[in-house]
């Protein structure tokens, strides 16, 4: 049994933002204070990507697969 592609979707992006994360926190030479800032973007950005999806696919309409949108 496959997984649906809007869950493939979500994880395939967590990843991609967890590795991100990872990657900010081993850079050396940036401000604590200026890797924090970054860190609050990517979390508000992917928390409102991830309430898009969902009421998305609550209301029965399209729902967005990374740029692709799927009916």
């Amino acid at each position: 049994m496959l997984f649906p592609a809007g869950l493939l979707s979500i994880i395939f992006m967590l990843l991609i933002v967890g590795v991100a994360l990872w990657v900010l926190g081993q850079l050396p030479g940036v401000d604590e204070s200026i890797k924090r800032v970054i860190r609050i973007l990517i979390i508000a950005v992917v928390a409102i990507w991830l309430i898009y999806w969902l009421f998305g696919m609550v209301s029965g309409g399209a729902f967005p697969i990374g740029i692709i949108s799927v009916p």
